[in-house]
This record gives C-alpha cells, structure tokens and sequence, in this order.
C-alpha cells in the first residue's frame, strides 16, 4: 500500500484533520502507532506457514530429539519392541547370504549378456562345460567308437594344438560396441577384413557353445554322436543359424556361401577338437553340412539370380561317374635347386601355381610332388527332376552335380535326393565354338546330399529306450504281450495277430554284398 494511502488512514483512525499533524503539510504519524496497525493488517491475512514448520529445517540427528508429545503418530517409534541385538555369528550369516545372491544376480547378468552379445569368456566355459562332461564320458574322445571310454581324451579347455584362439577370446574382438552386424563396404571386403572375421568366427562358436534344444546343448551332443560314428561331417541346421544374431549370419550364409563356410568350418574345428584333441588323428579337418535350407528351387527354375548362391534343390539320380582323386594342396619341386615349394591349397575351378622359388628366387620350371601332395575324393553325379514334378507335354531337366570327401557314393542310380550346395558356372570350350559368343555351363557343388528315405535309416534310439528293448526281449512271455498289442480292442484272432507281427518284426537282414538289403 503506498505511503500516503497510509498515512491518510492513521490519521482518520486518531481522530485528527488532515494536515495538523506536521509543518509545511507533511504527514507525520506516531510510530508506535503505524507498527501496530501494519501488525494488525498483516495478522487479518493468510498465514503462509504451518504448524511446526522448523522441523522440515532439522538435521536427522535433531529430528529425532523431538518430543514425544508433539509425535502425530504413536508408532513412529517403537520402544516396547523385543527385537534382541543380532550376535556377531548371524550377522556373517547375513552377509554370506546376501553376498551369495549378489553373485548370483552378477552371473545371471553376465551371462545374459554374454549370449546378447556373444561373446565367450570363461563364465561360458563354467556354465556349458559341466553338461558336455557328462555326455563326453560315453564317447572316445580318439573316434574309434569304444562307449566304455572315460573322459580322458575330452579337452579340458587347453584348446586344439595349432587353432588360431586370438578370435575365440574377448581381448581380441577390440571395442565392444563394434557393430559387426551392419557392414560399412561391401559383404565380400567387409569379411576379408581381420576384425568382423574374428568377430564373426567368435559369435559362431559361441552358437555352436550355447545352443540348447530340450534343455542340453544340441551341437555338443551332435559331436559326441559324430565322432562315435568316426565322422568327418559336421550337421549344421539352418533353422537354428536364423534364430539368432536376427538371422544375420544365416542370410549371409545364403549371399555369400564360400566365405561363409570358410569361417563356420574354422569354427567347427575349433569346437569340436577343443571338446575331443585327439579326434584329429582321426580327421585332420571338420566338414561343415548346411540342413534343413527352407526353400527348395525345382531345376528348371535356376536362372543368374541363382548363380553363387546356396540353393537346395530335389531330383532323381540318373548317372554317377567314378571316383577321382584331386588335387587339394599340392607340393612342387623346384627343377632348379630342388627346393619343395608348398603345400598350395586348390580353391575352386582354377588350379592355383606357384610364380616364384622362395629359395633361388627363379621362375621354374617347377614340378608336381606327387608323394606329398594331397587329394581328395571327387565324384559327379547327375541330378534329373522327379517324374512327378515335371509339368505335362515337357521334358525333365538334369543338373550336373559335384561331390568331394565323405560326400562320395552317398547316392545311387534311381534314388531321389535332396541336394544343398552352390550353383556356379564353368568355362565350356565345346560349348562356346558351337555358339559363337561367350556361354558358360552351369554346375552345383555339393555341400550336403541326403537321401529320401536317410531319416529313418538315421533313427537312433536313445541308449534308455534301447536298454528297456533289450530288457523286455529277455522276459518269457514277451511274445504273448507282443500279440496282445496288436489291435487289443479284438479279442481273440491271435493267428491273424501273429501273422501282422511277423509281418512287421519277423525276419533278419541278409548282406548279400552291395548296396542293396534284404530282410
């Protein structure tokens, strides 16, 4: 309120004329007075603070001086409890107790992360190692398919003499934020790079290491299995590979399929002679079989798009060709200072040579070493579409396919197959003259042939189930239960019971010597 409204009030309230109160016609006002009625004004309006508002401004220490009597509440604090002192001995109780669920949250945490990010450290090693121990001791760790074999020839983590391990530990993989999922080149320079192929080995063997399926790790119990079969196959399903990294790796796996199984197979090797060192004298290298591709192309719907691809196609054998060796790291002799140049390993149509000695530094000639060069198996078989799927009034379409390795005589004549592999082109001398321009002919290399009817000759009974067969087979009257479960809603007719029975489980096989069985 302004100086003059209040003085013209304090003059009306004491009852004297405006202007008598001082010289020159300045109003003066007694003091006394003024601070009473500015007292009176100010208590006539809102009180902005509560009751006990200094004790919003204590310290806890102080707050907790207050007296009982002005505590709204009677419970806030309890001096009629019976809660005795905790001994020395049940405090270190506690703390054990809470410092074994920390433990446990940070584990839960790390690993996690760990299969978020796929990276392999030794909490992977304590936390999937115990269960592959316990299936490793029914398997020979030197592949030569003795059960009763303990866990001795199993790795104990020391790892394959001769494996590159830098990109199977975290220290390698540099930052952790590197996102190896979104390549900033092309795919083909992105993984001839030495940090995304490090990387993309390690999330690979981390999907080999922690891949569960109905609670056991699958991939480990699929090399106990392969390596008591004395297997060089490695069966990898595709399905699996897309469930993981947002199917990163398997659509990679599908653009470029050579560089692809390149890093699968250093994985698998690594894997699988961590878990068996010795299974090396028997293969010194791990295949790696792609299953369970999702579409399958009819032959006569290959065109360029196809070409370089991993594609899975089905048809009828119709010709197989022998067995050839060839050539897979081959050795020369320097004619010059006799000098072994090698191994040089053969990768695709083209045969790799060697331009230089590395002893006397000329030219050549040079000259294969036979005795120590390597071969492998190579077959070729062709593939002609099902009698079935051909469309009315066309002729079927054949397909000329490659085998290599344990790949060979997986397939006669008149079987149909299922072929997974990469469609590619070859040079055609022949083929050319007769067009006048440039044609290449069109070949698929096989990664992977299963038969039709190879699911139920690849049935294997669990070990429980076969041991309750054999169990039952014992029992006197087994022929009776046999008889009694065939149709048992029919009473009586046990001859005809019989005959169905026999008719299912009679008879032996008979090797007669070849590909063919009889029973």
């Amino acid at each position: 309120m302004p100086p003059r409204h209040k003085r013209r009030r304090d003059e009306e309230s004491s009852g004297l004329p405006q202007g008598e109160a001082g010289d020159g016609g300045d109003d003066v006002v007694d003091r006394d007075d003024y601070d009473s009625s500015v007292r009176d004004e100010e208590e006539s309006g809102e009180d902005l603070f509560g009751e006990n508002y200094e004790r919003d401004y204590l310290q806890p220490d102080e707050e907790s001086e207050v007296p009982q009597d002005e505590v709204e509440d009677d419970d806030w604090i309890d001096d009629n409890s019976d809660v005795s002192v905790i001994s020395e001995t049940g405090k270190l109780a506690v703390d054990a107790l809470l410092d074994r669920r920390n433990e446990m949250e940070r584990r839960l945490r790390e690993e996690k992360r760990q299969l978020e990010e796929g990276v392999f450290s030794d909490l992977d090693d304590d936390s999937f190692g115990s269960a592959g121990d316990d299936d490793g001791g029914e398997s020979d760790g030197s592949g030569d398919g003795d059960d009763e074999s303990g866990d001795g020839d199993r790795g104990s983590g020391a790892g394959a003499p001769g494996e590159d391990d830098g990109a199977y530990v975290r220290g390698d993989l540099g930052p952790m934020d590197f996102d190896w999922r979104n390549p900033q080149c092309d795919l083909v320079e992105w993984l001839s790079q030495e940090l995304p192929r490090h990387v993309v080995k390690n999330r690979i063997y981390n999907f080999y290491l922690n891949y569960v399926e109905n609670g056991v790790c699958y991939y480990e119990q699929k090399v106990n299995l392969m390596t008591r079969e004395n297997e060089q196959s490695f069966q990898l399903s595709y399905s699996h590979l897309s469930r993981v990294y947002d199917s990163v790796l398997a659509l990679w796996l599908v653009d470029l399929p050579d560089v692809m199984i390149e890093l699968l197979e250093d994985a698998a090797n690594y894997f699988v002679f961590k878990l068996f060192p010795h299974y090396r004298k028997v293969h010194k290298h791990i295949l790696v079989r792609i299953c369970d591709l999702p579409l399958c192309d009819p032959i006569r719907d290959f065109r360029q798009i196809h070409m370089n691809v991993l594609v899975r196609v089905e048809g009828v054998v119709i010709r197989r060709s022998p067995v050839y060796p060839q050539m897979q790291a081959v050795r020369y002799d320097c004619v010059r200072c006799s000098h072994i140049i090698g191994p040089i390993y053969q990768r695709g149509d083209k045969e790799q040579r060697v331009s230089m000695c590395p002893s006397c530094h000329s030219k050549g000639p040079f000259r294969v070493n036979m005795s120590l060069t390597e071969y492998r198996n190579h077959q070729t078989i062709v593939l002609q579409e099902s009698p079935g799927k051909v469309p009315p009034g066309r002729l079927p379409r054949s397909l000329e396919v490659v085998l290599t390795n344990d790949l060979i005589d997986r397939a006669n004549p008149g079987e149909e197959v299922d072929v997974t592999g990469i469609y590619r082109n070859n040079f055609d001398p022949l083929l050319n003259s007769r067009q006048g321009f440039p044609v290449f002919t069109t070949m698929l290399y096989a990664n992977n042939v299963v038969r039709r009817d190879a699911e139920v000759e690849s049935f294997r009974l669990p070990d429980d189930e076969r041991a309750r067969i054999m169990e039952l087979a014992k029992h006197p009257g087994i022929k009776k239960k046999l008889i009694r479960s065939i149709a048992p809603s029919i009473h009586g007719r046990e001859d005809i019971k019989l005959g169905l029975l026999l008719g299912m489980l009679g008879g032996v096989p008979k090797d007669v010597g070849g590909d063919q069985s009889h029973r």
